[in-house]
């Protein structure tokens, strides 16, 4: 969720911007926090931190992310693409329920795994970092048309009782686009296959994530307006896809400053329940 929310937040501001993309180094940083029962019959609450750095030159923009998450229990994992409901320190039990059919996608469900929380783990941590790419491969007239394409790695220094990772590497692969249209209207889309390692006792699927959503910007005015549908495909056998809707605003404070809130909810059972964050990047 959090590098789409950067992904987003990066081509608004270079259709913001007047389309320039110039030789740079940007600070980015965001607070995302989330809270959710998922499948379990307790609610998760998470807290994350999150700092990086950006290099632009030309067409090709890289971004390393480290994350510090604070949360109330070891049953949610991270991935590049946000959080998972894998278990955590007890990703077994999460196998052997495999619910399946029997979990519903909307509101009032009733089909709750029952945790206990027996496992020693640490309630806050650095979890994995991750490299995100983006290759501008087509720029339409004045920049009303992009395409990139986007390679992501996210590198496995934690694992379940430590830093809420999953303790394998994450790869995925994928194309972005944003078309302008009219003077300040935006839409934009993405898609992006990911290799899921393996959790020592939870397999995870490759999964394809995508997302599409509409943009306006505010002629005059510094401020940006968005919407956003996403989702992945099953990541863990037998439970539902994960999917979610947020809105987020942008404000340009300056040619340097470029600041976001987002607030999501999530449509399915592998979702938070409700998100938030704020987000912030840089030129230095």
């Amino acid at each position: 969720m959090w590098l789409k929310i950067c992904l987003i937040t990066f081509i608004l501001f270079l259709n913001a911007a007047e389309y320039g993309i110039a030789q740079q180094i940007s600070y980015r940083g965001g607070l995302y926090y989330s809270s959710g029962t998922y499948f379990f019959d307790e609610i998760t609450r998470s807290f994350q931190v999150s700092n990086g750095l950006t290099i632009s030159y030309n067409k090709l923009t890289v971004t390393a992310t480290f994350p510090f998450i604070v949360q109330s229990s070891p049953w949610v994992s991270y991935s590049a693409g946000g959080g998972i409901p894998t278990g955590g320190t007890q990703s077994r039990e999460v196998r052997r329920a495999g619910f399946g059919n029997h979990m519903g996608t909307g509101s009032g469900r009733n089909s709750r795994l029952t945790m206990k929380d027996t496992t020693s783990y640490r309630h806050s941590g650095f979890s994995d970092p991750t490299l995100m790419s983006g290759y501008r491969i087509f720029s339409g007239h004045q920049g009303k048309t992009l395409l990139f394409v986007n390679a992501n790695l996210k590198i496995p220094i934690s694992g379940p009782s430590v830093g809420f990772g999953t303790g394998a590497w994450d790869t995925g692969l994928g194309l972005s686009a944003s078309q302008r249209v009219g003077t300040s209207w935006m839409v934009f889309a993405d898609v992006m296959h990911w290799w899921m390692g393996d959790m020592d006792e939870l397999p995870l699927n490759n999964t394809l994530a995508y997302g599409v959503g509409i943009g306006k910007i505010f002629t005059g005015t510094k401020w940006i307006i968005n919407g956003n549908y996403s989702g992945f495909t099953s990541i863990v056998e037998n439970y539902p896809s994960p999917k979610n809707i947020s809105l987020g605003t942008g404000y340009r404070h300056s040619d340097r400053l470029f600041m976001n809130t987002t607030a999501g909810m999530g449509l399915s059972e592998t979702s938070p329940d409700f998100s938030f964050g704020l987000g912030w990047s840089l030129q230095i």
